[in-house]
């Protein structure tokens, strides 16, 4: 399973902080799309390529925008899953055109436009606001990049997530089934399962049990959000 991120914020939220740091993190395994990219252009441009996806700017204050964005959106769905299904296509010739998208989604916007609970149970959406209740200030955070985002970082991070790929698959699987009990849905517990291992991997190289799964989701005060059975709130 694939999940995908949807960073929200106004202005001075970080949301720019955030995405430097991820593009200097993943470098050439990400690829940087702004507003107006359509779903085909994407498409096209990866070529079959399992490269993660930056969108940024991807807010609707138009139809036309509201309608390009539904089809980005719709891109990640097809991508979320692992099936080994393609996406086939007819054409004036007779001839179907198919393809296949492997690829993880990083939206950034204002706030985010998904509607169909089919596509809010596939993105992780995340309000930022770095300067509410900052203990650091900006100098301290700004420090504090500068020490961590050094001349091969990314080269050095995306190594040694390749080299743990196999760990960190099995972790997700792991984190998923401590979570279905307070998920409650499958498709929830799969996507934060998935970005709990990946989390994890930064930490630690152990590879989990159902019970040490079970005991750090405990640790990490996960449970269902009141208002949301989709959302869920964690202390860390």
């Amino acid at each position: 399973w694939r999940p995908h991120s949807w960073l929200t914020g106004h202005s001075q939220s970080g949301k720019s902080t955030m995405i430097r740091i991820i593009k200097a993190a993943l470098g050439n395994m990400l690829v940087h799309f702004l507003k107006t990219t359509t779903s085909a252009g994407i498409r096209q441009d990866m070529r079959g390529d399992s490269l993660a996806v930056l969108y940024d700017e991807a807010d609707a204050e138009t139809e036309h925008l509201r309608i390009i964005m539904q089809g980005v959106v719709d891109l990640a769905r097809v991508a979320s899953g692992d099936d080994g299904g393609v996406v086939a296509k007819g054409t004036t010739n007779g001839d179907a055109i198919t393809w296949a998208i492997r690829s993880s989604f990083i939206m950034a916007s204002v706030s985010s436009t998904l509607v169909l609970e089919s596509d809010k149970t596939r993105f992780e959406v995340s309000e930022l606001d770095l300067n509410k209740n900052a203990k650091k200030t900006a100098a301290d955070f700004e420090a504090a990049q500068a020490a961590l985002l050094t001349e091969g970082f990314g080269a050095r991070f995306c190594a040694r997530a390749i080299r743990m790929a196999t760990t960190i698959r099995t972790n997700a699987k792991m984190f998923s089934a401590a979570l279905v009990p307070i998920l409650t849905k499958q498709r929830s517990s799969d996507m934060h399962g998935a970005m709990l291992a990946g989390a994890f991997s930064l930490e630690s190289q152990e590879v989990l049990t159902p019970e040490r799964a079970k005991a750090l989701v405990a640790e990490y005060g996960i449970e269902k959000a009141k208002h949301s059975e989709d959302e869920i709130k964690c202390d860390e």
